[in-house]
């Protein structure tokens, strides 16, 4: 099923620098803390996810209003980064860029993100941008991809991952292989892998679940990928995210249920439990 997503973006490029939040100092967590990052008018802010709060840390995040969403909690506080502001607004401007992980690791962001090398130019134009900022760096790195499977095995190892699967009939014909980009900036932009093997910019309005995706992106849900499969009618929609992140998406999912036609959920599962079995249709 994977087959043309898992070599369709052959470039990687990754990046972490500091984040200097308030809220991460008063809720400290070990390991990898998922988060999103985006933009509102004029300012640069990041969300992220932690599974409960003690009373301490409730009285020194009260003031950034956290949401609590069942079994976790989201905070979301304004980002003084100029680096990450500059990347935001190229990263726009790359056609085939997707966001694949971002998280905060000791106090710093650290982001993932693949593209096709047919956008090198763009992304050295990025790059210049980014490195002419006065602000710390402590890690920038743009090489060929490793497989996409390797690289989501390495993924769960860091946050572990959960797969949900949705089919759905679509107002439409088509026979496409789409990928949303994953960007909160611009939700309705996507890339289409096409049966010759490029990869081109695809409108995600285009599509029945594009509510799901505005919603999701509105509320900086961070998903690893989600990506589409539509023969004729019938469309299979996979999503890979955080495992903790798994019942804000299916509220949302089951919220914008109406305007997709006929959604019926296949498949929620672990990562790794796909991990243990070959012959699983979710491994790369």
């Amino acid at each position: 099923m994977f087959r043309k997503i898992a070599s369709g973006l052959d470039m990687c490029f990754h990046i972490s620098t500091p984040l200097n939040s308030y809220a991460l100092r008063s809720v400290a967590r070990e390991g990898k803390v998922p988060l999103n990052i985006f933009e509102e008018g004029d300012k640069t802010y990041f969300t992220f996810y932690i599974t409960g709060m003690t009373k301490e840390e409730s009285l020194l995040t009260e003031s950034l209003n956290p949401v609590n969403l069942g079994e976790i909690i989201q905070i979301t506080e304004a980002l003084e980064n100029p680096v990450l502001s500059r990347f935001g607004m190229e990263a726009l401007k790359i056609p085939t860029i997707v966001a694949v992980e971002r998280y905060a690791e000791k106090g710093n962001f650290v982001g993932r993100y693949r593209f096709h090398s047919s956008d090198i130019d763009g992304f050295n134009s990025a790059l210049k941008d980014i490195v002419s900022v006065n602000y710390p760096l402590f890690d920038l790195g743009m090489h060929p991809c490793p497989p996409r499977g390797s690289a989501l095995d390495d993924l769960n190892k860091r946050i572990p991952l959960s797969v949900i699967e949705f089919q759905y009939v679509t107002s439409e014909e088509r026979d496409i292989e789409v990928e949303w980009k994953n960007i909160d900036q611009d939700p309705i932009k996507g890339i289409c892998y096409t049966q010759d093997g490029k990869v081109k910019a695809f409108d995600m309005g285009k599509l029945d679940t594009f509510g799901l995706l505005k919603t999701i992106a509105k509320d900086h849900i961070a998903l690893a990928m989600y990506a589409e499969f539509h023969e004729g009618t019938k469309a299979r929609s996979v999503s890979l995210l955080p495992t903790v992140l798994l019942k804000p998406y299916l509220v949302r999912l089951f919220s914008n249920s109406d305007s997709i036609k006929e959604m019926k959920i296949v498949n929620i599962e672990a990562y790794d439990e796909i991990m243990k079995d070959p012959e699983s249709p979710y491994r790369f």
